[in-house]
This record gives C-alpha cells, sequence and structure tokens, in this order.
C-alpha cells in the first residue's frame, strides 16, 4: 500500500499536483462581434434581484418588489445584438427609461438592474412600467387599472 505525505504547511497549497489538469478549449476576444450566444438550455436560471442562482440553490433575500411604475406605456426600440449587455432599470427611477443610471443606489431597497441580451437586431418592446412578469420585455401588465392610475397624468 502506497502513503501520500505532503510536505508543506497547507494541504491545499501542493493539492493541485494530485488532481487532472483542465484545460480550457476556447477562448472569446473581449470585443468580438462573433461572440457566440450561450445555448438558453445550459444557462443557471437568473433571479436578476440576487445574481446569479442555479435551480437547485435556495437563497432568502429580501424580495424588493416590482419597481415603481412611472410610465403607463411600453418603449419601442431597435436593440441591436452584440456581445456587451443591455441593462434594464428594475427600481423604476432611472432618468434614462428603460435603461438603468444607477438610480437605484439612492433607494432604500435593494434593485439591481437586469443584464440581457438579445438573439438579433430588430425592433423590441422593453416594459416602461416595471410590472412585467416577462422582464425586460413588455406582457402588457400595463393595461392593468391599478397600473393606470398610478402614473400621474
Amino acid at each position: 500500500m502506497s502513503r501520500l505525505i505532503i510536505k508543506s504547511k497547507s494541504i491545499f497549497s501542493q493539492a493541485h499536483r494530485f488532481t487532472p489538469a483542465v484545460t480550457q478549449s476556447c477562448s472569446f476576444k473581449k470585443n468580438s462581434k462573433d461572440f457566440p450566444m450561450p445555448d438558453p438550455e445550459l444557462v443557471p436560471k437568473r433571479d436578476f434581484r440576487v445574481g446569479w442562482a442555479y435551480a437547485t440553490e435556495s437563497k432568502e433575500v429580501e424580495d424588493p418588489g416590482k419597481g415603481k411604475i412611472t410610465h403607463s406605456l411600453p418603449i419601442k426600440l431597435t436593440l441591436e445584438k452584440r456581445a456587451k449587455p443591455y441593462f434594464w432599470c428594475t427600481c423604476g427611477v432611472t432618468k434614462n427609461p428603460p435603461f438603468c443610471d444607477s438610480s437605484h443606489r439612492r433607494e432604500e431597497k435593494s434593485y439591481k438592474p437586469m443584464k440581457f441580451f438579445v438573439t438579433e437586431t430588430k425592433d423590441y418592446w422593453l416594459c416602461n412600467c416595471k410590472q412585467t412578469d416577462n422582464a425586460p420585455f413588455c406582457d402588457g401588465s400595463h393595461k392593468a387599472d391599478e397600473v393606470q392610475s398610478s402614473v400621474k397624468k
């Protein structure tokens, strides 16, 4: 029977010597226009208020709820497919709707912008009332009476 003896102050400092090497099979240029879009089935489930969370993980975090209703209609924008992500405002206090301008940092609740990519260059309807269940895209939630009545006209 052979014995493994590690002469070191820490087992972890030399543990890499006894594990198989794993190499990265591909690399990406930071600003490449040919950035591959991830396969949706391989991407972990995203909770934009918590960060990346796999479906098997459970995190107890204060839910800030849906953002402040400041607009009663969605906004139609032409978004380009690109490697750089878009950041959709979830708090509703941005001065640059529907995109985040870091206004959430002044709020008491823990809002975070939602990072998203588009798969093709075309017109998209982005939610401006912050009540959508299909964020960042509009799902018609702005038609509800409570949304329409809460917006100052």
